[in-house]
């Protein structure tokens, strides 16, 4: 439901004023709750997300939901709902206790819930300075947004935008570019945008902590979708993406048209693989998290390891991929794309792969598959890979040098 510009007005003021509680509960825990510490913050339960786990010496679990208002009679379902599901999440927390903290609450509701084993708590039973921590919101004008900036927000948030673009603000609200720039400048000074590079830029949403501890958002598909014109994301990414590795890849690869410099945003890299243009094949568009992306299909994926293997993790890997992949590929289209990308090596290297993981019985391969493949090859010796040991047995069939022991190929 999209909300008005009063009700979203109002929605920030709470939202503001939550996220300064719940930074100096966050700070104040050891005095609030002795004995217990943070084991995390915003878990996430089957009923919902709680503010805060936390959990003693002794291993027994606290958690503790803060409330904006005063909790009523109305709640009490809700809560009891939610206690229910703390108590059966797998795995279990051992002598679950769970605190619910609002503004204030009556006594008799205090003592239905007590009954249920929940355990209700005011923000003067915790001390919380609730005067200081509004002045303190109040102080800060110079991040005031207008009402035009508000309207922005507003619909930002509703849209759930991750991404924000000078084209993606004229676009949504029909300014020309000058003026989409002069607002994502202010709304960046605000802090309610981080940069990640030239024109691209992070929503960071209310609910990601207050002014002066903002974290946006990070996914990487939706921000390296915005970082280049045309692009899909391949290789270790890729791989990760369709299931083939079970590595979790600390840089993202997207393979490009045109050479770009890496870019590193906070803990994220982004790396920019330069085809040419007869190896740009084989991707598609997929919705993703409200926008669309663009990603290797899977035969696609495997021929772009096998192609550039140190952007898969190595030929180690490369071999796993193939492993895991192999029967959920087309293996027509699979020798399809090695042929388009009009390389002998990686036809020889492919095809070495895969007689190695057959002989081992770990896939089968048709020999319409392996045939296709021999007409392929070149006459050159290559080495399974060149930043390895230049010592192996050689491969007459596909004439490959194979410088790793079976062991290393199947690690």
């Amino acid at each position: 439901m999209l909300l008005t510009k009063k009700e979203m007005s109002s929605s920030i003021a709470q939202q503001k004023l939550g996220a300064s509680l719940t930074n100096y509960i966050a700070d104040n825990i050891s005095r609030m709750f002795p004995g217990y510490s943070i084991v995390s913050r915003n878990m996430i339960t089957p009923a919902g997300e709680i503010n805060f786990h936390l959990r003693d010496q002794s291993g027994n679990d606290l958690l503790v939901e803060l409330k904006a208002n005063r909790i009523s009679k109305r709640q009490i379902g809700e809560l009891v709902a939610q206690y229910m599901s703390i108590k059966n999440i797998e795995p279990r927390l051992h002598n679950p206790r769970y605190v619910i903290v609002g503004r204030d609450i009556d006594r008799k509701t205090a003592s239905q819930l007590k009954d249920f084993g929940i355990e209700p708590k005011t923000y003067k039973d915790l001390e919380l300075p609730i005067k200081q921590l509004t002045e303190s919101i109040a102080s800060r004008k110079k991040g005031q947004v207008t009402s035009a900036e508000l309207l922005i927000i507003t619909k930002w948030r509703n849209n759930n935008t991750a991404v924000i673009t000078p084209d993606s603000v004229s676009h949504d609200f029909g300014f020309d570019q000058n003026h989409s720039r002069q607002i994502i400048h202010n709304l960046a000074k605000k802090q309610w945008l981080e940069r990640v590079s030239p024109g691209v830029y992070a929503f960071i949403p209310l609910e990601y902590g207050d002014r002066s501890k903002r974290f946006p958002p990070m996914d990487a598909f939706l921000i390296g979708s915005k970082l280049v014109p045309q692009y899909y994301f391949a290789y270790a990414t890729a791989n990760s993406y369709h299931g083939f590795s079970g590595q979790v890849p600390t840089t993202n690869f997207l393979a490009v048209r045109r050479q770009k410099h890496t870019i590193t945003w906070r803990d994220m890299s982004f790396q920019f693989v330069t085809l040419a243009d007869w190896k740009f094949f084989g991707h598609t568009s997929m919705s993703y998290e409200g926008s669309t992306i663009s990603i290797a299909e899977p035969e696609k994926a495997v021929i772009d390891s096998v192609d550039k293997y140190w952007y898969a993790g190595g030929i180690e890997e490369v071999v796993e991929v193939v492993r895991r992949a192999f029967k959920s590929l087309n293996s027509e289209r699979l020798v399809d794309y090695a042929a388009r990308m009009r390389s002998h090596a990686l036809s020889q290297r492919l095809g070495f792969i895969l007689d190695f993981l057959s002989q081992k019985g770990l896939i089968q391969v048709e020999n319409s598959t392996r045939s296709r493949l021999l007409q392929q090859i070149g006459r050159s010796p290559i080495y399974l890979s060149w930043s390895a040991s230049k010592k192996g047995t050689y491969s007459r069939v596909w004439h490959v040098v194979n410088n790793f022991t079976d062991s290393e190929l199947l690690s």
